[in-house]
């Protein structure tokens, strides 16, 4: 199995997540607390936390980025290709107004089966 990321809670470990990460071949963390998203963690935000503490052991709501984007659940494939691009992200979270998770979408989600 083969994705941009994977899904955990944010009370899970660090090291065990980037054990996920690399066994599905992901490049990101969506870090949910219950349905929500609390906030993602890249491959650069993983490495810069190791640098900063050499620490395996935090949890993942004390380092990732919670001041992340997202899109409403009403996108479209202008406004995904926008902040693809801008930010650089290889992927956006889509959530309610009450930042729950409804869908994620990457680079793959501009490209038409047409």
């Amino acid at each position: 199995m083969n994705k941009d990321f994977v899904i955990k809670r944010h009370n899970d470990f660090l090291k065990p997540s980037v054990d996920d990460m690399i066994f599905q071949g992901a490049r990101s963390i969506i870090v949910l607390k219950e349905k929500k998203v609390l906030g993602l963690l890249t491959e650069g935000d993983i490495l810069r936390s190791l640098i900063k503490s050499y620490d395996w052991n935090p949890r993942l709501n004390e380092i990732c980025n919670k001041n992340y984007h997202s899109l409403s659940s009403n996108w479209n494939k202008l406004e995904l290709k926008k902040l693809l691009l801008k930010y650089k992200f290889i992927l956006v979270p889509v959530t309610d107004s009450e930042r729950n998770m409804i869908d994620i979408l990457s680079v793959w989600d501009l490209i038409d089966d047409e």
